[in-house]
């Protein structure tokens, strides 16, 4: 399903041991991403998320 509507351009799907995945995505934070991520924990097996600020200095001069 992520990989028919990802999150974004750069998002990234990785097995790393059979039945789990690993999904890196950049993307803003907020409240809608952590209600999807409760939403589907239980059914798809979510046991962790790591959120990461990310350096936004070079987006700093943008309109």
């Amino acid at each position: 399903m992520l990989e028919e509507t990802p999150f974004d351009a750069a998002l990234t799907i990785e097995k790393v041991d059979e039945g789990r995945w690993r999904i890196t995505a950049e993307m803003s934070d907020s409240m809608l991403i952590d209600d999807w991520l409760a939403m589907w924990s239980d059914d798809s097996g979510i046991v962790s998320v790591r959120k990461e600020i990310l350096d936004t200095s070079s987006e700093s001069g943008r309109g």
